[in-house]
């Protein structure tokens, strides 16, 4: 019976042994296991805890191999087995830390494993915080060279419109160089122009015209008057023939063509022009009194037909004889009430500003004399200004 107990006991035993190498099979493979993930383990506090414990669990599975070593002794003896199985309490005690130890190693392998997953995200995650910082270097170097093209575009711009300015100007200064170019030109046509004006003149005097111009403007025909009288006028613009045209009787011939009845707005407008010419020179001033030239203006003033430009030559011309002293006391001595009031009119032309102005000169100049009596005044002015005396009625 006892033999029988044993024998079971030994049957135990076996099958414990046998779950024992399935075990120790486990924990070779754990070990193998652990082995792979020492790297993984290495830094975390919760595994390290778990291997001391395994390290004790294998202190423990040593010690069962000494006991299976001596269990086998005792199998080659039944005392010594009995002996052995006095304490089968211990082998079971081993057994069930060697379970809890397992079921421990259990939760160590499911958190070593959760450990490789949150790894593998861990992993999964850096590599797309690389990825991410690598595409954010990359979009800082984009924006980076956006900001500079932003500047050049700026300062191109900048450039581009100082660029339309000076097209501008540049258009604007080929505009004033052509119209420069072009009043060169016609200088250069004019100063050639005076110059052939001047080459004839002075063929014309050369050639003795004067004389010939100068009975021409006894003719009774009109056409051959004026063009004469142009002609002389013409030639009396040239200051090297004044002299000649002065001792040659010019003005004494004006002076009597003014004189006649019936005359032109030609001849008047270029008889001026030759008194006032001729009548900048000392010998001119004396002709121009011994050619009673002042009757012959007097008394084209007077005349109804002219018009607004032959009276502003004719009033230009007494405005100037006027400044002269000698010709000023003539004409002052000449005019009379009827001059005087023809003068006022013309003052008052405010639709021609310049024979309004040259009408008020004349008058301004006069000549009064204490003994010159208030009738000589003109009938046509205002009683205000009958009573002043004739050179203060332009200020009026």
């Amino acid at each position: 019976m006892k033999l029988d107990c044993v024998l079971l006991c030994v049957d135990l035993i076996h099958e414990q042994l046998m779950k024992l190498d399935c075990v120790l099979l486990c924990v070779d493979l754990i070990q193998e296991q652990l082995m792979e993930l020492d790297c993984v383990l290495l830094g975390v506090d919760l595994i390290q805890d778990q291997l001391m414990e395994l390290d004790f669990l294998l202190l423990c599975v040593d010690l069962i191999q000494e006991q299976l070593m001596e269990l086998d002794c005792v199998l080659l003896g039944v005392d010594l087995i009995q002996e052995q199985l006095m304490d089968p309490d211990c082998v079971l005690l081993c057994v069930d830390l060697i379970q809890e130890q397992l079921m421990e190693l259990d939760c160590v392998l499911l958190g070593v494993d959760l450990i490789r997953e949150q790894l593998m995200e861990l992993d999964c995650v850096l590599l797309c915080v690389d990825l991410i910082q690598e595409q954010l270097m990359e979009l800082d170097c984009v924006l980076l060279c956006v900001d500079l093209i932003q500047e050049q575009l700026m300062e191109l711009d900048c450039v581009l419109l100082c660029v339309d300015l000076i097209q501008e100007q540049l258009m604007e200064l080929d505009c004033v160089l052509l119209c420069v170019d072009l009043i060169q030109e016609q200088l250069m046509e004019l100063d050639c122009v005076l110059l052939c004006v001047d080459l004839i003149q002075e063929q014309l005097m050369e050639l003795d015209c004067v004389l010939p111009l100068q009975s021409l403007l006894k003719t009774p025909s009109a056409e051959w008057r004026e063009s004469a009288v142009t002609l002389l006028s013409a030639l009396t613009s040239h200051t090297p023939n004044k002299a000649v045209l002065v001792s040659e009787g010019l003005l004494e011939e004006v002076g009597q063509l003014l004189l006649r009845p019936t005359c032109s707005s030609v001849i008047i407008t270029h008889s001026c022009s030759i008194i006032t010419g001729l009548s900048g020179c000392s010998e001119g001033q004396q002709a121009v009194t011994e050619a009673r030239c002042s009757s012959g203006l007097l008394g084209a003033l007077l005349s109804p037909s002219l018009t607004d430009d032959t009276l502003i030559h004719l009033t230009s011309c007494l405005k100037n004889l006027m400044t002269q002293h000698p010709l000023k006391s003539e004409l002052s001595v000449m005019i009379t009430s009827e001059h005087v009031s023809r003068l006022v009119k013309l003052s008052g032309r405010s639709q021609n500003p310049q024979l309004s102005y040259n009408g008020a000169a004349v008058i301004s100049r006069l000549e009064v004399t204490g003994d010159q009596e208030i009738h000589s005044r003109p009938p046509l002015l205002p009683p205000a200004m009958s009573a002043l005396p004739l050179n203060q009625w332009v200020a009026l």
